[in-house]
């Protein structure tokens, strides 16, 4: 096996110098893969083993599977994929819950989908943003300083502080709040904002080390973060892996442009983002303000909800996860998966137009319950599909020196994702 293809030498140490938006690399390290192209093009890299090709172009690259007796460390990042988006699938499930807070304390019998009032109405909007914009902030302070902090840090303690937070936020169930309703109101934005900032924190964590080893780990914490909502809705009825000896000793280092790595992942970038865009955008702001056809069952009236928009979305975004892992999009069709992506526009008339409440401007077309239904399960199908070809093919598709930050990167496009996606509910509840 030539040199080049051993592990402990070809993957020498790499550094990220965010402040220049770059990674150094020793010039013998990229020698070794790309010989006489490291100034022409940095990331034209090919290993002759390890490595399944693509039909057309391109390499996914594929790390060898680590020692995991008993699928210990797989079966971890499943619970790590559960972790980074249970928090917001605590807050977005709990709908009775907020409706029933932030109800009129005039007239008290306020609490279903007639009459809302304003905090009713917007409230899962309000929380969207409040969740999403720090979210996808400190997704980008991550990608930037990462190498200031340890990988344990980065997951341990986010995770501590998420701890604490639920903690106030299970306090308050028991506390009546209506005479501080607008304090209740702001003290609730203040803590899902501080968990937006903590879940980025362990998403970035998670996402990093996730992309060091092979596939099946990523998906597996894809599928942990799909499961997540399932789990909520149930509840409702090694310091651095990466940090190789650098044998290179004294050698001049190339920068390697984040940017340039950007080039080469921005239809996967792309996608997550545009995915992520239309489902936050519809689900769950618009989502819940759904009534049902009729009334007068418990189907119709309190299982409804719950049911049909939380369950079933989740449900369908579980299984597109699962097939998104068995049948992928190739590396060189990923174009193609973009033009998917963007075709999701669809949904936001199609779900706009259903029989939601309140509405101001627009017509019901789709009026029967089925409509509303499909709409939901191809919306969340869609997205556990398109979400789980883009994280793991787009993160193989380059050199397993830049995995990690590659990782990184498309976590940061899903938190642009998920922010401008709340931004989109808020517009589509105006409008409809």
């Amino acid at each position: 096996m030539d040199d080049c293809c051993k592990p402990q030498e070809h993957m020498a140490s790499i550094q990220f110098d965010y402040s220049t938006l770059s990674t150094s690399i020793s010039r013998s390290e990229l020698g070794s893969i790309i010989g006489h192209h490291i100034l022409e093009n940095p990331y034209d890299i090919q290993e002759e083993s390890n490595s399944e090709k693509s039909n057309e172009e391109g390499e996914i690259y594929v790390h060898p599977s680590p020692p995991d007796k008993y699928n210990i460390v797989y079966l971890t990042f499943g619970l790590l994929g559960i972790g980074t988006l249970l928090p917001w699938n605590f807050f977005i499930t709990a709908n009775d819950y907020w409706m029933y807070k932030f109800r009129s304390v005039v007239n008290t019998s306020c609490v279903g989908n007639h009459d809302k009032s304003n905090l009713q109405a917007a409230f899962t909007s309000y929380m969207a943003l409040s969740n999403n914009v720090p979210y996808v902030s400190f997704l980008i302070i991550c990608t930037l300083f990462a190498n200031r902090f340890s990988k344990l840090f980065r997951v341990i303690a986010p995770l501590v502080f998420l701890f604490i937070l639920f903690s106030i936020v299970t306090a308050c169930v028991s506390i009546d709040t209506d005479s501080w309703q607008m304090g209740f109101f702001t003290l609730t934005i203040f803590l899902i904002i501080v968990v937006g900032v903590a879940s980025a924190i362990l998403q970035s964590g998670v996402s990093g080390i996730a992309a060091l080893l092979p596939a099946e780990y990523m998906h597996i914490m894809v599928l942990g973060q799909a499961f997540a909502g399932i789990f909520k809705y149930h509840t409702y009825s090694l310091k651095d892996a990466t940090a190789l000896k650098d044998v290179s000793g004294g050698i001049t280092r190339e920068k390697v442009s984040i940017l340039h790595l950007l080039k080469l992942i921005w239809p996967y970038a792309a996608a997550i983002l545009l995915d992520f865009w239309v489902t936050i955008g519809i689900f769950p702001g618009l989502a819940v303000l759904i009534e049902p056809e009729t009334n007068g069952t418990l189907w119709n009236g309190r299982l409804f909800i719950p049911v049909t928009c939380f369950l079933l979305f989740n449900i369908s975004d579980f299984c597109g996860r699962i097939v998104g892992g068995w049948l992928p999009i190739p590396h060189s069709k990923r174009i193609h998966l973009l033009a998917f992506c963007a075709l999701r526009i669809i949904f936001f008339p199609l779900i706009m137009l259903c029989n939601l409440n309140p509405r101001y401007h627009l017509p019901v077309l789709f009026s029967s319950d089925i409509y509303y239904i499909s709409f939901m399960t191809m919306l969340g199908f869609t997205n556990g599909y398109f979400v789980a070809v883009a994280m793991v093919v787009g993160i193989k598709s380059v050199n397993p020196l830049l995995q990690e930050m590659a990782g990184i990167i498309l976590s940061t496009f899903l938190g642009a994702g998920l922010m401008l996606g709340a931004l989109m509910s808020y517009i589509c509840i105006k409008i409809v």
